[in-house]
């Protein structure tokens, strides 16, 4: 991997990538030849996915043959690399440390799976992730519940109808009739028989 400009009379730069015959193989995309009369070009098209949060500082190359970047070569140099360019404001979530230099192309780390037809590059000290490109997301508010303290209900008893006091001449005959009447007299009806009998022993 590499940065130039895109050329001499525009100050826009390109990153600059380059895959080797030997991890092409590898990683099992279709090399596509120009088969037309006069063609000199073979090629593969390729998808830069960029790595951010969590994948930050990783780009992942993937085969996309009907949008990808072509990587490419002329036909029958096999002993080049398909090389090609993508640039710089095609990312959204990587900015180059420095847009005043070009960057040789050299060698990065990379690890090629096979098994998912990719390629994970490690991005060089010279391509830096912006984490300002990731928009933050904004936490719920919590939403105010009101406290409603519990109110006592107030218990309601119904009165009961204060029982009628009989008259001395009704008691009397009564305990007269059933002497066992005194003992379910309430304490009025007892005061006013013993009352009675008292005014009626004086006379």
């Amino acid at each position: 991997m590499g940065s130039r400009r895109q050329s001499q009379s525009v100050p826009a730069r390109s990153i600059y990538f380059a895959i080797t015959r030997d991890v092409l193989a590898q990683v099992g995309w279709t090399l596509t030849v120009d088969d037309d009369e006069g063609g000199d070009r073979e090629w593969i098209q390729v998808a830069v996915n960029e790595g951010s949060e969590e994948d930050a500082g990783f780009l992942l190359l993937t085969e996309d043959k009907s949008k990808g970047y072509v990587f490419g070569t002329n036909k029958g140099a096999t002993g080049f690399s398909l090389a090609g360019s993508v640039s710089c404001s095609r990312f959204k979530h990587y900015v180059l440390n420095d847009t005043s230099i070009d960057i040789e192309p050299a060698a990065v780390e990379f690890t090629v799976d096979e098994k998912e037809h990719s390629i994970l590059i490690q991005c060089p000290d010279w391509l830096r992730y912006n984490p300002l490109s990731v928009p933050a997301v904004a936490k719920p508010k919590p939403v105010a519940k009101e406290v409603v303290a519990p109110v006592a209900k107030p218990t309601f008893r119904k009165a009961e109808k204060p029982r009628a006091i009989a008259s001395f001449d009704e008691l009397a005959e009564k305990v007269s009739a059933n002497p066992e009447v005194m003992d379910m007299l309430n304490r009025q009806e007892r005061r006013t028989i013993n009352k009675k009998m008292q005014q009626h022993l004086r006379k």
